[in-house]
């Protein structure tokens, strides 16, 4: 994990007019996916052209403030990989549904 990132360009980055000039971005999804999932997190821009690191704001509203904090696994010896089929289902609040 200390070596993983995620590389998006749904950052939340403002228009930028002028020279450089860009769109704002449609979404700040892939960089609120990569803060969930405890990823350092950089744009393309960043990781392919060592751009500076991009301004954006976090949306007022964090699912997480509505929950109470869980660790990873509970118990904290559950298996990581179990010996039937299974599906995981990610979301953006912290957690993770494991249907088996």
């Amino acid at each position: 994990m200390e070596k993983s990132f995620f590389v998006g360009d749904a950052a939340g980055r403002p228009e930028i007019k002028g020279l450089n000039k860009r769109k704002k971005d449609h979404s700040c999804a892939d960089r609120l996916m990569a803060l969930n999932a405890n990823l350092w997190f950089c744009t393309p821009e960043e990781h392919f052209q060592n751009a500076s690191t991009s301004q954006w704001i976090r949306p007022e509203f964090n699912p997480t403030d509505l929950i109470p904090a869980k660790t990873l696994y509970e118990p904290h010896d559950a298996k990581l990989i179990l010996n039937q089929v299974e599906v995981n289902i990610f979301t953006t609040l912290n957690y993770w549904i494991n249907i088996t």
